[in-house]
């Protein structure tokens, strides 16, 4: 796969206009481009979310949306913005700061919520500040958390900032899973995910006391079908596992490891 980017990357002017163009593949291309960390990569990435901070008429004006506008009441977000943004995030260049706030001040939902996701894994917010950009949550059976500024992030793209630590931090994403459980109504889709993510965090990991341990307060907090069926069969998995470790020779002389780079790829897309 290395060689393939290389490879790919000596074509790096011909991806550049594909992405720009939004030719078939662009989305693979904007990703290996992201991976070359070239300041010439992260300048281009940047040129592109300012000019597409929100789908455009032909005459360049934004288009309109809503209750007897021409383009109807469903937004269509800009793409290519969105997903540039994200990557913009995931390099970690200081020079795209200054687009991705006007990003979030320009932006359609779908930039916006990606300029967020960007700014606070470049360290430009705290999750504390994240978390109060959402004003007062609350929760309804139909709708699920619902949050009173809608210029901040939505929940799901909160729960995506989080999923993007753990892939490069999981000690620090149970944290901030526990903040969520802690900010969330507890019957809500996201405190469900929060207990059931911990689980994973603590088996990354290899913390298996841990992970059983959050078995089984999860078991009694998700109420959730989607993540309470699949519990049991993690739960197992991890009682394997802990088994194996402490069946190798030597298990009880070796150090456990207090975490480790996670292998998993990163999360790039929402919830």
């Amino acid at each position: 796969i290395q060689q393939a980017e290389k490879d790919l990357l000596t074509h790096q002017a011909v991806l550049m206009r594909a992405v720009e163009n939004k030719e078939d593949g662009w989305h693979i291309f904007a990703y290996g481009l992201k991976r070359s960390k070239d300041p010439e990569v992260t300048a281009f990435f940047i040129r592109q979310v300012q000019q597409n901070f929100y789908v455009k008429e032909a005459d360049g004006s934004r288009m309109e949306f809503g209750f007897g506008a021409k383009n109807g009441c469903e937004e269509i977000s800009n793409e290519l913005g969105s997903v540039l943004a994200i990557h913009l995030g995931a390099i970690g260049d200081k020079r795209a700061v200054p687009a991705l706030r006007e990003a979030i001040k320009q932006g359609d939902s779908a930039v916006r919520e990606s300029a967020y996701r960007a700014l606070f894994r470049l360290g430009e917010y705290s999750f504390a500040e994240i978390l109060n950009k959402l004003g007062e949550i609350s929760f309804w059976e139909d709708a699920g958390a619902t949050v009173t500024n809608p210029d901040g992030p939505s929940p799901d793209t909160v729960m995506a900032m989080i999923e993007d630590v753990r892939s490069r931090d999981s000690e620090r994403a149970i944290g901030l899973y526990d903040q969520i459980i802690g900010k969330f109504p507890a019957r809500s889709p996201e405190v469900a995910c929060a207990h059931f993510s911990k689980i994973l965090c603590y088996e990354d990991l290899q913390k298996h006391d841990l992970a059983l341990k959050q078995c089984e307060v999860a078991l009694q907090k998700v109420r959730l079908q989607d993540y309470a069926k699949k519990i049991p069969e993690i739960r197992n998995r991890i009682t394997k596992r802990a088994q194996q470790d402490a069946d190798r020779p030597g298990a009880d002389t070796e150090a456990k490891p207090e975490g480790k780079e996670n292998s998993k790829p990163e999360s790039e897309s929402p919830r």
